[in-house]
C-alpha cells in the first residue's frame, strides 16, 4: 500500500473544503440583518416575530467562529448562547430551521452533559438556560473564557440579570469581546431602563440597537401577513409581537389607529371584540346557575355529621366525667349538623329566587 503524497493530501483537504463549502447555503441579509460597523460592544436586534431574529445571529455566530481568530491553541473561538431554557437553545437555536446547524451542516452538536456545538477548525459555543439557578448555576462553572455571548430572546429569560451579570465577567477572551442579542421586545427594565428609560441596556453608548417589524421579512407569505395585520392591527400584542415594540399599556386595553382626518391617533378605548383574547383581555361570561343541585355538598355535610358522631362517642368513653350524658351529647351534636342543613337549604332557595329574577339567564 503506497503512501499518499503531501500534494494529495493537501489536494483532499482542499477538495473537502470546497465540498463542505458548497453545502453551506447562500446568504443575502435583509437591511435590518446586517451586522454594525466593529467595534461595538453589544448588538440587541429587537423584531417582531418571523422578522428573521434567530437566523440574523446564527449567522452572525457562523462568520464569527469562521473569521479571524481569537484565541490561540485549538480553539480558535469560545462562545456562550445563553436563551431562556436550554431546550430552546437546543431546538430553535442550534437543530432548528434556521439554526447554526443550517449555516453550517458540519457544526456537531453534542448533547449531555456538556451541551455544546463543535465546529471543524475547533471552535466551540457552550449552551445555557436562564430559568432557573441551577442554569445560573451552571453558567458560572462554565461560563468563563468566552470571547462572544449570544442573548436569545434575550426578554423573554427569566432570569436575565441574573445571567447577564454571571456571564459578563466570563466574557474577556480575544481582543474584543462582545454580545449579541436577539428578541421581541417586552417592557424589561434591565433592558429598557423602565419608564424613566435610564440604566437598561438600550440606554449604553456601546450597545447598538436594531428594529424590524414582521412586515420587513419579504419571504413570509403575503396571505398570512394579511391576515396577521387583520387580526391584530391596533391591539397591543400586535404592537409587540409583529411590530417590534416595547408594550407597556394598561392589559386589557388597546390603542386605536391613527385618525385619517388629523393623522393624531385616537384615545384609548377599552378593548372590544377586536381584540384577540391573547391581548390580555378577560372574557365575560355568564355566570354558572347557582341553582343547579349539587351532590357535593350532600356528600361532605353527611360526612360532616358522621364524623362528628365519632368524636362525641370517642370523647365520652375516654373522659367518663362526672355529669357526661352521652345521648345528652350525640343530641346537641344532630341538632348542630341539622342546623347547618337548613341553612344549606335556606341559602340554595334564596340563590334560586336571586337567578329568576336576574335579567341574565
Amino acid at each position: 500500500m503506497t503512501t499518499p503524497t503531501v500534494d494529495r493530501v493537501s489536494y483532499a483537504l482542499e477538495l473537502a473544503r470546497d465540498i463542505e463549502g458548497s453545502a453551506v447555503p447562500s446568504w443575502v441579509p435583509l437591511p435590518h440583518q446586517e451586522p454594525p460597523e466593529p467595534g461595538f460592544y453589544g448588538w440587541l436586534l429587537q423584531a417582531g416575530r418571523g422578522a428573521g431574529k434567530t437566523a440574523t445571529c446564527a449567522r452572525y455566530v457562523h462568520d464569527h467562529v469562521h473569521g479571524p481568530p481569537c484565541l490561540s491553541g485549538r480553539q480558535p473561538h469560545r462562545v456562550g448562547i445563553i436563551g431562556p431554557t436550554l431546550g430552546d437553545v437546543v431546538e430553535a437555536r442550534v437543530l432548528g430551521p434556521y439554526g447554526l446547524r443550517h449555516h453550517d451542516p458540519a457544526a456537531q452538536f453534542r448533547g449531555q452533559p456538556s451541551y455544546q456545538v463543535v465546529w471543524a477548525n475547533g471552535s466551540q459555543a457552550m449552551l445555557f438556560g436562564g430559568k432557573n439557578p441551577d442554569d445560573i448555576e451552571r453558567l458560572r462553572a462554565k461560563g468563563g473564557n468566552r470571547c462572544l455571548l449570544w442573548f436569545e430572546e434575550m426578554a423573554a429569560i427569566r432570569l436575565l440579570q441574573d445571567a447577564y451579570d454571571i456571564a459578563e465577567p466570563g466574557l474577556r477572551a480575544g481582543d474584543h469581546p462582545h454580545w449579541i442579542a436577539s428578541t421581541t421586545p417586552k417592557p424589561r427594565p434591565f433592558i429598557t431602563g423602565g419608564p424613566k428609560r435610564t440604566g437598561g441596556l438600550m440606554q449604553r453608548s456601546d450597545v447598538v440597537v436594531t428594529h424590524a417589524t414582521t412586515f420587513d421579512n419579504p419571504h413570509l407569505p403575503d396571505v398570512q401577513k394579511e391576515r396577521l395585520e387583520e387580526r391584530y392591527r391596533g391591539t397591543s400584542i400586535g404592537r409587540q409581537e409583529l411590530l417590534g415594540q416595547i408594550v407597556e399599556d394598561v392589559p386589557g386595553r388597546c390603542l386605536e389607529q391613527p385618525n385619517s382626518s388629523s393623522g393624531q391617533p385616537s384615545p384609548e378605548r377599552p378593548c372590544g371584540d377586536s381584540c384577540s383574547r391573547d391581548d390580555h383581555t378577560e372574557v365575560a361570561r355568564p355566570h354558572r346557575n347557582v341553582r343547579e343541585d349539587s351532590p357535593a355538598v350532600a356528600f361532605h355535610l353527611n360526612f360532616v355529621r358522621e364524623a362528628l358522631r365519632v368524636f362525641v362517642c370517642v370523647v365520652g368513653a375516654f373522659t367518663r366525667v362526672d355529669g357526661y350524658d352521652e345521648r345528652a351529647g350525640w343530641n346537641g351534636a344532630l341538632r348542630y349538623s341539622n342546623r347547618a342543613l337548613e341553612h344549606r337549604n335556606a341559602h340554595r332557595l334564596r340563590a334560586g329566587r336571586i337567578v329568576e329574577n336576574s335579567p341574565i339567564q
